[in-house]
């Protein structure tokens, strides 16, 4: 009698590593690698469907990274995009997706960063964006204020605020305080539904 076939068992890594990555356990140190379209590996993107959109410095070089975080090339000095800061970017390669460490950054998080803030009157005063372990990455704006995002849930986590409602906010909130004091530098938090905390940093090596 033939042998009974082994099924195949189904790949549980992939999805738990994912499910942590969105949960931004407190502690958790993970490599996340941003996917084009989720798989088992990451595949190439072709260069030329891509347009260059942010800039990070690796190893004394600076790389040009597409919307959704696809690295693209290496320059020696610093191209005119905006600046990626906060997690440093790990063994950059020409087409394949990027690496850092320890962030909860998704693709459809960096384009949507992107495109919305590009439609708003912050781009502009945006001097660079900061990953860190949120699903959004800061603002750094006017070299001055680092705006955080954290999750951008409503209370109990049902249902998740348009992002460019919380761009609106903060535009609103960084004239009132511009109003107050041209001058002022600090972090201003919305990573709690509800709350807007500014904590002021008169630091002249202050670093946003």
């Amino acid at each position: 009698m033939p042998k009974p076939r082994k099924r195949r068992r189904k790949n549980r890594v992939l999805p738990i590593l994912l499910a942590l990555l969105v949960l931004g356990g407190t502690g958790a140190l993970v490599h996340f690698l941003v996917l084009p379209a989720l798989g088992d590996t990451a595949q190439a993107v072709p260069l030329d469907q891509l347009q260059p959109a942010f800039a990070q410095q690796a190893h004394e070089q600076w790389w040009t990274l597409s919307s959704c975080g696809v690295v693209m090339e290496s320059t020696p000095t610093q191209p005119n995009l905006m600046p990626l800061l906060g997690r440093p970017l790990l063994d950059p390669q020409s087409g394949q997706p990027a690496q850092w460490q320890g962030v909860a950054t998704m693709p459809q998080d960096l384009q949507a960063m992107h495109d919305t803030l590009r439609a708003s009157s912050l781009w502009q005063q945006t001097s660079a964006l900061r990953l860190s372990g949120y699903t959004l990455p800061d603002l750094v704006v006017q070299q001055r204020i680092r705006v955080r995002f954290g999750t951008a849930l409503h209370v109990g986590g049902a249902q998740t605020i348009p992002l460019a409602d919380r761009l609106a906010l903060v535009d609103q909130v960084l004239r009132q305080l511009d109003a107050q004091n041209p001058n002022y530098r600090g972090v201003l938090d919305l990573s709690v539904q509800g709350q807007m905390p500014f904590t002021p940093n008169w630091d002249a090596n202050w670093t946003p």
